[in-house]
């Protein structure tokens, strides 16, 4: 898919530490979106946020 409604959008992924929320902010963060990830855990939310950072480029 292309990410036509995700580019550029602007997303808050609650459970992004694990699971489903970790593949879900990295699918939105790799169609465009910029996502923040949220996650009881705060290590585990980093986690994923340095991971999609690395991968499809941090952007500020």
């Amino acid at each position: 898919m292309s990410g036509g409604r995700t580019r550029g959008a602007h997303a808050v992924v609650t459970g992004a530490g694990s699971g489903i929320g970790r593949a879900f902010a990295a699918e939105l963060a790799r169609r465009g979106g910029r996502v923040v990830c949220a996650d009881l855990d705060p290590a585990t939310a980093r986690q994923t946020a340095e991971r999609i950072g690395a991968r499809e480029g941090a952007r500020g």
